[in-house]
């Protein structure tokens, strides 16, 4: 394991030595031994070991040069990946693939993430990974196993996320947990993603791995997570859908091509959401969309929209927010139904 800045070590940045200093630092908890200039750009250090030390405390200047490339997005659009991606192989030509990002930084900040797979397990058509997350500044860790059974006549897989017990030695103030939101057993089709929110801090960042099964010389899963739509009034674009509900085929009602900013969508069995991409009263962020899916969770369940055409104007990933329904409440029998939505 490489070593990390400790969070008591702050180094200001708003200086050419800080910055070389900084750079020092990191290249030394990383093992290299040829010292380089930091990315003044950027302002962030860089591990491929897994372990990711960023800090921002600019000047005015420093922070212009920060801002540009983010001209016009949202606040929540900051995140970085903790490291490289991490894969286990399930099989010849097939491997899960694990990266694991800090999501929703504020404009100064400190992180220290490291993941690894505890553990792999292979029995028959199983794979079972046992994964371990680590927060080294707010001393949290996030463990959970995932296990993946091939689903006979080559239709994916069946994924199964369950808890971890916390390690038998456990470091003083150390909190173990969960995953926050760990989607129900489910089918999973090899390139698909699932994103798996494993904490979200008060005032800290957001862990999020996002885990994909794919052939092994696939790309990166993500180059950015999702952010806000910069447009106000944003429209859903849905032509031609097709609806999963945990991974399953589900059957609609026939959909004429629409464009609204609210979709209500029916699902029988799960409930009635009503779907928008911005924020509103009443309205939790719960999914994201991206070219022509998108995928939504409730209380575990997780639904992914296909359709025809891209979803929403322009070429990033944006948060989609829903007004959940109660559990109690249900759509009617029938089948699946996706409507534009009036605005109130």
């Amino acid at each position: 394991m490489a070593s990390i800045l400790p969070s008591s070590r702050k180094i200001e940045t708003n200086s050419k030595r800080g910055l070389e200093k900084l750079d020092f630092l990191r290249r030394r908890s990383c093992g290299e031994t040829v010292p380089r200039r930091l990315n003044r750009r950027t302002g962030k250090g860089y591990c491929e070991a897994g372990v990711q030390v960023n800090t921002v405390k600019l000047n005015l200047l420093t922070y212009l040069l920060l801002a540009l490339p983010a001209a016009g997005q949202s606040a929540n659009w900051h995140g970085m990946k903790a490291g490289a991606a991490q894969a286990v192989e399930l099989e010849p030509e097939r491997i899960v693939r694990f990266e694991t990002w800090a999501e929703k930084l504020g404009r100064s900040y400190v992180v220290s993430v490291y993941a690894l797979s505890e553990g792999v397990e292979h029995k028959a058509q199983k794979t079972t990974v046992r994964r371990v997350i680590r927060d080294n500044f707010n001393l949290i860790e996030v463990r959970y196993a995932l296990t993946l059974e091939e689903v006979p006549g080559g239709r994916g897989y069946y994924a199964v996320f369950e808890d971890l017990p916390p390690p038998e030695k456990q470091g003083k103030g150390w909190t173990f947990l969960g995953p926050t939101g760990r989607p129900v057993p489910q089918q999973v089709q090899v390139g698909e993603t699932l994103k798996l929110v494993l904490y979200s801090g008060a005032s800290g960042p957001n862990l999020t791995e996002y885990i994909r099964i794919s052939a092994p010389d696939r790309e990166a899963l993500q180059e950015e997570p999702a952010r806000d739509s910069y447009q106000a009034g944003a429209e859903f674009t849905i032509a031609r859908p097709k609806l999963k509900a945990n991974g399953q085929p589900a059957g609609m009602e026939p959909v004429a091509d629409l464009h609204a900013p609210l979709l209500r969508v029916r699902i029988p069995g799960f409930g009635s959401f009503v779907l928008s991409l911005e924020p509103h009263p009443g309205f939790e962020e719960a999914g994201e969309v991206s070219g022509n899916l998108l995928v939504f969770q409730n209380h575990g369940n997780i639904f992914r929209i296909d359709c025809a055409e891209r979803i929403a104007s322009g070429s990033a990933k944006y948060n989609v927010y829903a007004r959940l329904n109660s559990i109690s409440e249900t759509a009617p029998p029938g089948a699946a139904s996706i409507v534009a939505e009036q605005v109130q």
